[in-house]
């Protein structure tokens, strides 16, 4: 066209294309076919892809809401979620393999290094529904039976205490603190203080207690409302071993479902899911992390 057109042709060309990022010189960004089944041979994805795209980009769109972690294989390998289809080299005989796990791997870490993320997790429900007790339960360190209330905030620290430490599967470095807030309504103001950069809440009730149902709802409605930038959640229902709940698993689970948010029944007692609601959280925080 530019060797024939007139010359005001070309700068309207020239211009539009500008207008849609495209430069003179330009080549046309090259696609590449992507072909992902899972381990029982189903094509969950089978279409050619723009060479900038990542592999992160395409599991999320496959994972549209589903909870688990999705990762690819080519062949017994981890494909990493940044790394873009163009460095992949994949032909038309290529496949990728779909893999879904209940949560991300995770894996304690020595380094004498600084930590990339630090994550602070708030603790929070009514009175008496096994919060401490689950804190303790999770750190290996017993059941209590008794009952203690937690004054204010109790702050627990994995790495300053344990040498406890996190690193996720792309080698993010993590270093996680447990804020274990107070149920009374009377510290209310004292614990809503302990909400600034917190990146995410694990919300407890108990499965035994209508009351304390409604309790932690309306807990997280404050939240939502007076700390729009904790953007992690998840609903955490306790005395999963109790043979008549007075709020059974599947109404938890729609609320939760409702508002896009895990849910959990756990028994710090006989330790049924006890690490499930923590691991889950990890997994919340390094998506939403992705997507910034």
């Amino acid at each position: 066209i530019a060797e024939s057109a007139p010359l005001e042709r070309v700068q309207e060309l020239v211009r539009y294309a500008a207008g849609l990022g495209v430069e003179p010189g330009d080549e046309p960004e090259k696609w590449y076919p992507v072909r992902i089944v899972t381990p029982s041979g189903e094509v969950v994805f089978d279409e050619p892809v723009p060479e900038h795209r990542t592999v992160r980009s395409v599991l999320q769109t496959l994972r549209a809401g589903a909870t688990g972690r999705l990762s690819l294989l080519r062949g017994t390998e981890v494909v990493p979620p940044d790394t873009k289809f163009a460095h992949l080299g994949l032909t038309d005989e290529d496949c990728l393999s779909l893999v879904r796990r209940a949560f991300g791997s995770y894996t304690p870490w020595t380094d004498d290094v600084q930590a990339d993320h630090l994550i602070k997790c708030l603790i929070m429900g009514p009175a008496e529904v096994g919060k401490t007790a689950w804190i303790h339960a999770f750190s290996r360190e017993g059941f209590i039976e008794s009952y203690k209330a937690t004054i204010g905030v109790d702050f627990k620290m994995w790495g300053l205490k344990t040498g406890f430490r996190l690193q996720a599967e792309d080698g993010t470095k993590l270093k996680i603190q447990l804020w274990d807030t107070a149920g009374q309504p009377r510290f209310r103001p004292i614990t809503n203080a302990y909400f600034k950069n917190a990146a995410g809440i694990l919300a407890f009730f108990s499965l035994k207690s209508r009351a304390t149902f409604d309790e932690v709802v309306q807990m997280l409605d404050k939240a939502l409302t007076d700390h729009p930038s904790t953007r992690c959640f998840c609903l955490v229902g306790t005395h999963a071993d109790v043979l008549d709940p007075e709020v059974t698993e599947g109404e938890a689970e729609q609320f939760a479902k409702e508002r896009r948010w895990p849910f959990f029944a756990i028994s710090n007692k006989t330790a049924e899911g006890i690490d499930d609601p923590f691991y889950s959280l990890l997994d919340s925080y390094m998506d939403d992390f992705a997507r910034r």
